[in-house]
């Protein structure tokens, strides 16, 4: 078996038994039992069953958002991450949130402010005014924007009461109702 499949065994196994098992632990002699791998090919994929679970996620949800179209309004972007995690939201919300919001939340950020600065290349005209449209300004003000995405999906996660795969929508239209009117475009064109 060459090292990409006992990778993608790895990871599918992780996601398996996590979700399967959200409160339990997960160890190596599961996920190398469960994907029909050794301890050696485990360690040379991954440094320990958070990370194997942290990337598996992330390539999920990166694959997801690679495979939208590039004029894809920002809302709709916004929709399929929030989907990946409701459709994840045990493992997100389980004991083993604090190891994974981060991995969660780095990938994330990476792709909604490339989303952004694509966007804002594309179309400088559309920068607030007095705002030039050098290379700083524009990841300046894609960062800022992706972080605020960030900080209200952690919220989300950690709100007892939110009902993950119910707000979606709702959480849709707030972040639209909060963007900046510079923002606008992003929502509605490519």
């Amino acid at each position: 078996m060459n090292d990409h499949a006992v990778v993608v065994r790895l990871r599918q196994a992780a996601l398996e038994l996590a979700s399967a098992s959200p409160d339990e632990k997960l160890t190596v002699s599961s996920i190398c039992a469960a994907a029909g791998v050794s301890r050696d090919d485990f360690y040379s994929a991954a440094s320990n069953p958070i990370q194997l679970l942290g990337e598996a996620l992330s390539d999920e949800l990166l694959s997801a958002l690679a495979q939208a179209p590039d004029e894809m309004p920002q809302g709709e972007r916004l929709r399929i991450s929030l989907g990946h995690v409701a459709r994840w939201n045990a493992i997100y919300r389980g004991p083993l949130h604090s190891e994974l919001i981060a991995s969660l939340q780095k990938t994330l950020f990476a792709a909604l402010r490339s989303t952004n600065e694509e966007f804002r290349r594309r179309h400088p005209d559309l920068l607030p005014d007095g705002v030039s449209a050098d290379d700083f300004a524009i990841s300046f003000l894609a960062s800022y924007m992706a972080g605020g995405s960030i900080a209200s999906i952690a919220f989300w996660l950690e709100d007892a009461d939110a009902d993950i795969e119910g707000d979606i929508d709702r959480i849709v239209e707030l972040s639209r109702a909060v963007a900046p009117g510079f923002m606008a475009p992003l929502w509605s064109q490519s």
